[in-house]
């Protein structure tokens, strides 16, 4: 933001995800004053609109709500196609089960352990089990959420034909979702993807950003907060979600590209006589997201590994980790990524 002002680039921010404003953490002031400065001329978020108007009180920045870009995904992706066309011999319906880290809800203030979220996620795949649906467990992406994954597949049996131990890229994602006739998620990225997609899902809230979302599509009832996180209540919560499925409001959709654009024109061509896209001309100009190449696949693999490394040595440094624990895990995702990569180049 120093840049932009020294060099009178004008800034607009699209669509971010805000923490809660505070007079009292350097942070957070420390981010009003960058969004304070002159070349800042329109902020709009995905979640906490009045924290960001407390960030900008005073000034004359434009603000508003508006969908995440994510919700375009199904037209973006729309050439990558589900893992699966039919549901497993004997079930009814696929449930896709998003886990996260171990770590995540203590960060957050949510007394909930890594046992209490193995516990849970056996809980719901007995509960799927019993009323013949079929699930699969995965991840977004990340390699600390994959680490939990590969924990609970060891420990408690559950069959490696149900699991994705890794996610390297967009596409793989997709083809995920796309298989799944609804999600129960953790991570927000797939709440939001899986809406895109038009899968019903239902959103376990460890932060404030999962119900806001869920508030702004018309499904507040599908994000679970964690004193309800028993797999009894969660699973009927995605029966019922399941049974009503997705409605799309157009005008939330709309709403990222229009603000952008009237943030763009005002400070292109204020007087200009520019007029915006409708939706539809917005799915057409939108640029269909190719397969992952290879060189593309192996930077993503690669960058990944060194992430997994820098943790694992960060770890072993600051003795949070027993090393059992340490060479198992990490490297055992270490060569499940690896196998990837290798599978890829056949």
């Amino acid at each position: 933001m120093e840049l932009a002002q020294e060099y009178e680039v004008p800034t607009l921010f699209s669509s971010i995800g805000v923490e809660p404003y505070s007079d009292d953490d350097y942070r957070s002031q420390a981010l009003k004053q960058a969004l304070n400065l002159p070349v800042v001329k329109q902020i709009t978020t995905r979640d906490d609109l009045p924290s960001v108007a407390k960030y900008v009180a005073g000034t004359q920045i434009s603000t508003g709500l508006v969908a995440d870009p994510v919700v375009f995904a199904d037209k973006v992706f729309e050439n990558i196609v589900g893992q699966s066309e039919s549901n497993p011999k004997g079930t009814k319906s696929t449930i896709g089960l998003v886990v996260t880290r171990a770590g995540i809800f203590a960060d957050n203030g949510i007394d909930f352990s890594e046992d209490d979220q193995r516990q849970f996620w056996l809980g719901v795949i007995e509960l799927l089990r019993e009323r013949q649906y079929g699930y699969r467990l995965f991840t977004t992406g990340h390699f600390t959420d994959e680490i939990f994954l590969d924990s609970l597949v060891r420990e408690h049996g559950v069959p490696a034909k149900n699991v994705r131990f890794t996610v390297n890229s967009p596409d793989e994602l997709i083809e995920e979702l796309r298989a799944c006739d609804a999600v129960i998620a953790y991570r927000l990225h797939a709440s939001i993807t899986s809406f895109a997609l038009g899968v019903p899902s239902v959103g376990l809230s460890w932060n404030f950003k999962v119900p806001e979302f869920y508030k702004e599509i018309g499904y507040a009832d599908r994000a679970i907060s964690s004193d309800n996180w028993s797999p009894r209540h969660v699973v009927a919560v995605m029966e019922n979600a399941l049974a009503d499925g997705v409605t799309k409001d157009s005008s939330y959709l709309y709403s990222v590209y229009k603000s952008l654009f009237d943030g763009l024109k005002d400070v292109l061509t204020p007087d200009g006589e520019a007029v915006p896209y409708s939706l539809n001309e917005v799915y057409d100009a939108l640029p269909r997201y190719p397969m992952t190449s290879l060189p593309e696949y192996r930077a993503k693999v690669q960058r990944k590994l060194r992430r997994s490394y820098d943790f694992y040595a960060n770890k072993s440094k600051s003795n949070q980790w027993r090393p059992s624990i340490q060479d198992g895990l990490i490297l055992r995702i270490g060569r499940r990524i690896k196998r990837a990569l290798s599978n890829s180049i056949r």
